[in-house]
């Protein structure tokens, strides 16, 4: 087996639990908590360190949730490089009926990734990937990461798979393969700030009066509100 590299932008410290039953209002006297790193990729290097296979992790932490789940990888002897970042991890909380086996799963929601910090685990994989036989990225992406992230994992992973033998993934030349290959979402984002900067900077009553009723419009569709979110978090 080659040597695989994850990725999870959304990691969480899974915590897991059990109690008598589960009931409204009363408090819910626990078993000793179990913690584990959790998330879709560090699952994978987890599983493939198991397994005996090589493995390394890549995602963002902050926070003493990031710093448990650091601890944790260190201990099970799991590769990882974290990318420390201003936010809080995640936690997610199973709780076990024992009276019923049934189990409810409370998943917290992760921390807004900024697009510096984003940045910064796509260099991180740069750098590691360089040398892997396989990339996966895998999990649920936090707030302030476009739908489209997994899709630039993918173009770069292409670059560095078309890299020759022993170039190393910091060469110019290489960076600027990836640059042309994200050269369409970058001209695409600089259209859409063109645009917003000449439709803001308008004068005219008439202008003004299309602006406020496209505003109203974005305002009272969920869909296209969040859409032109989105679009904006790049």
């Amino acid at each position: 087996m080659g040597t695989i590299v994850t990725l999870t932008m959304n990691p969480a410290l899974d915590i897991a639990t059990s109690t008598d039953r589960v009931v409204p209002t009363h408090k819910l006297r626990c078993s000793p908590p179990r913690y584990d790193p959790g998330g879709g990729g560090i699952n994978v290097a987890r599983a493939v360190h198991a397994l005996g296979g090589d493995a390394v992790a890549i995602f963002p932490i902050g926070g003493p949730a990031g710093e448990m789940i650091h601890h944790l990888l260190e201990q099970e002897g799991v590769r990882h490089h974290p990318i420390a970042t201003g936010g809080f991890t995640r936690e997610s909380l199973a709780v076990e009926d024992r009276q019923t086996g049934e189990q409810f799963r409370f998943i917290l929601p992760g921390p807004e990734v900024s697009v510096a910090d984003q940045e910064g685990c796509l260099d991180q994989l740069s750098a590691v990937a360089a040398e892997a036989d396989f990339i996966v990225a895998s999990g649920s992406l936090p707030l302030g990461v476009r739908e489209d992230f997994y899709a630039r994992v993918a173009r770069l992973a292409q670059v560095l798979g078309k890299r020759e033998p022993g170039r190393d993934p910091g060469d110019l030349r290489l960076l600027r393969r990836y640059e042309r290959a994200r050269a369409e979402d970058i001209l695409a984002m600089r259209g859409t700030v063109h645009g917003l900067f000449r439709l803001f900077d308008a004068r005219g009553a008439g202008i003004a009066r299309l602006r406020n009723a496209g505003l109203n419009l974005a305002n009272r569709l969920p869909v296209l509100k969040n859409l032109l979110m989105r679009q904006a978090m790049v």
